[in-house]
């Protein structure tokens, strides 16, 4: 059981700044599927490198 905590201890140090580096880099990006835009967080909006057109 500890073998495993220490595993999922690791994997969740790398793992967590994987996703907010994807997060940010794809909060300036569209989908290529018109039909799945996602409405992103409101927390993203200080991540824009471009103003919103709304």
């Amino acid at each position: 059981m500890d073998k495993l905590k220490r595993t999922i201890q690791k994997a969740s140090g790398i793992i967590a700044p994987l996703a907010h580096s994807l997060a940010v880099t794809t909060m300036n990006s569209t989908c290529f599927l018109f039909t799945n835009q996602p409405t992103p967080p409101k927390q993203m909006d200080k991540y824009r490198k471009f103003s919103k057109h709304d």
